[in-house]
């Protein structure tokens, strides 16, 4: 049976282990009866260790991920885009709830989320499933939507705060429980834009 080590629950016991397009989810329980769902991202970024054939094996398909990710951005900037032009956004009145102001409405599809979307794509991960319902892709985009309506974020401030982010909505993080909503979608939606945001670093920079 593999092992994983997780930074904040110590070691756990892999329950489950199945490949989800071109990605791996790995399912855990810890011995604080914790379990947990893992994607490839986790482990590249740290949160999680595994060692062996499980390592080797998540090492394979991180790889053959980032090549096919750097496949699609060498084809996606290969072609000259037009400039996208902002929509003018009128100031909005003072909210009586806590003094803030309203959340943001994201209404217009930028380029950040238009460039998740296609890396979600890429990826493997399904639009709709077997009965026409949407699937993965949207579900994770319209998960990230909530996200910055909850902290009053735009795609290209969350771009630059992903780590901040993650970690606040990840398992014992303060919005844990937001980021466990719809079988932890939310999490892991947010995790995969953070694989998507430090795949783009070495590329053109982009803003909403």
């Amino acid at each position: 049976m593999f092992t994983i080590q997780h930074k904040a629950y110590g070691e756990g016991k892999v329950i489950n282990k199945e490949m989800k397009g071109n990605d791996i989810m790995i399912t855990a329980q810890f011995n604080n009866g914790k379990q947990c769902d893992f994607a490839s991202g986790s482990f590249e970024m740290g949160v999680v260790k595994a060692e062996g054939a499980l390592k080797a094996e998540i090492d394979a398909v991180i790889a053959a991920r980032q090549a096919a990710e750097e496949a699609r951005k060498n084809a996606m900037y290969s072609v000259v885009e037009k400039p996208v032009v902002s929509p003018v956004v009128k100031p909005t009145a003072p909210s009586k709830r806590r003094g803030r102001t309203p959340a943001r409405k994201l209404t217009v599809k930028g380029p950040i989320q238009t460039q998740y979307e296609e890396y979600l794509k890429a990826a493997g991960y399904p639009i709709t499933g077997k009965t026409g319902k949407d699937s993965t892709v949207p579900a994770y985009v319209k998960a990230v939507g909530q996200v910055l309506q909850e902290e009053d974020l735009t795609w290209a401030e969350l771009e630059k705060n992903i780590e901040q982010i993650v970690t606040k909505y990840d398992v014992g993080g303060v919005c844990e429980d937001f980021g466990a909503k719809s079988n932890r979608t939310v999490i892991n939606a947010l995790k995969r834009f953070a694989e998507f945001v430090k795949s783009t670093k070495s590329s053109v920079k982009v803003g909403v």
